[in-house]
């Protein structure tokens, strides 16, 4: 009489746990991140250059945060202070305090998105309307309701992206621009968390001031009891 099958008869790996298709994705996206961050700290970066990085940092830590606040079932945010910089903070805990965020303390979150000599100069809110229409693979634009851009500086405080566990978020429009007056237009279309990009007028530098910078910690986002825009 045969004896039943010991543990040892079966394949160790089909007691593994598989990754799920979001995970790997995470993990993409974070070496994308990453390699989007550390770029201009081995090769460095000419101030032509730090335009279209700052841009390619900005969609990789949208695609992050959204990717994140899924896989995490917490909000993220992308927080654009008015004094031209943009911060990240995480839900602190979304059952116990769902109202406050904190930084995020890892280092593809730390400091500044942007490199130097890179800051928003206004930014928008836009409407987020009915679902978007696929029509001969294109998707139709926003339409002509949306508000005239704010210059940063003119903020209450802040403008705040936030980014919900089904990976869903408020949209915007932003133009990041450089201190030779070049600049590009990004915008966010937050029910599908596609990113699309052009380049904005130049302005002589005379026609443009830096926004100053707030008086807060190297490591502060932002106060977190001030107003949402």
């Amino acid at each position: 009489m045969m004896s039943p099958p010991t543990r040892q008869c079966f394949p160790r790996a089909r007691r593994r746990r598989a990754f799920t298709l979001v995970e790997l994705l995470l993990v993409i996206v974070l070496i994308g991140v990453m390699a989007a961050f550390s770029w201009p700290v081995f090769f460095g970066t000419a101030q032509g250059e730090r335009l279209p990085l700052s841009v390619s940092k900005v969609k990789s830590m949208i695609a992050m945060l959204r990717a994140r606040s899924m896989t995490d079932t917490r909000a993220h945010r992308l927080i654009f202070r008015r004094d031209g910089v943009i911060r990240v903070s995480v839900q602190q805990d979304p059952v116990l305090a769902p109202d406050r965020f904190v930084p995020i303390n890892t280092d593809w979150a730390r400091g500044s998105v942007l490199l130097d000599g890179v800051w928003v100069a206004e930014i928008s809110p836009l409407p987020d309307g009915p679902p978007p229409v696929q029509i001969e693979d294109d998707i139709i634009p926003f339409d002509d309701l949306e508000p005239e851009p704010t210059p940063i500086d003119e903020l209450d405080l802040k403008h705040i992206i936030q980014f919900q566990p089904d990976g869903r978020s408020n949209s915007a429009r932003w133009v990041l621009r450089d201190q030779e007056g070049r600049g590009i237009r990004m915008t966010l279309d937050g029910r599908l968390g596609r990113v699309t990009f052009e380049d904005a007028d130049k302005l002589d530098p005379d026609e443009f001031d830096r926004p100053s910078p707030l008086d807060v910690e190297p490591n502060e986002v932002e106060p977190l009891d001030a107003p949402r825009r």
